[in-house]
């Protein structure tokens, strides 16, 4: 299914008003990436940032199996996610069973009925220090469109992050 952009349009506007004047930071990063399951036909999303310790961190997933997923790649140290915050780009599989990149991630959630994943990059200024990342159950390619619109909503992420970082 195509992209519904003035669904998504509205959605970034909505979140920029009601969660960049809040003041929890947590809270706002976990209602945004809540929203891409509604956005997006994806069945989970995660979001992970590298914390004051250079440690990737999960800071919030849309379920149990996200959250599984994200501290998965956390701890093997690969998988797409982890790629996309190293390399700055977007990186995805189309079946993460079968992809030979990363077997330790692989063997990690395989009971866990992950078919497709995709990572994009959540950057401060020129550096990535994160990535959101979503997942779909069915096998196959991501398509441009919802790449783009992925990178689109990421930004709001970038901003919150930002917005956090002039407050303190």
């Amino acid at each position: 299914m195509p992209v519904d952009h003035p669904r998504l349009t509205e959605a970034i506007t909505t979140l920029r008003a009601e969660h960049l004047q809040d003041d929890e930071l947590e809270g706002s990063l976990r209602r945004v990436v809540e929203s891409t399951c509604a956005l997006f036909e994806v069945e989970g999303a995660g979001l992970m940032l590298v914390d004051d310790g250079s440690t990737l961190r999960y800071v919030a997933a849309t379920d149990g199996r996200s959250a599984a997923l994200e501290a998965a790649q956390a701890e093997t140290g690969e998988g797409p996610c982890v790629e996309s915050l190293l390399s700055g780009h977007v990186v995805s599989t189309d079946d993460l069973a079968a992809d030979p990149r990363w077997p330790q991630l692989s063997s990690s959630v395989s009971g866990l009925g992950i078919g497709s994943l995709l990572g994009v990059p959540v950057h401060v200024g020129r550096t990535s220090v994160g990535s959101l990342n979503v997942y779909r159950d069915a096998t196959g390619p991501w398509d441009d469109d919802d790449i783009a619109a992925l990178e689109a909503f990421a930004i709001v992420l970038e901003e919150l992050l930002r917005h956090a970082l002039t407050a303190q």
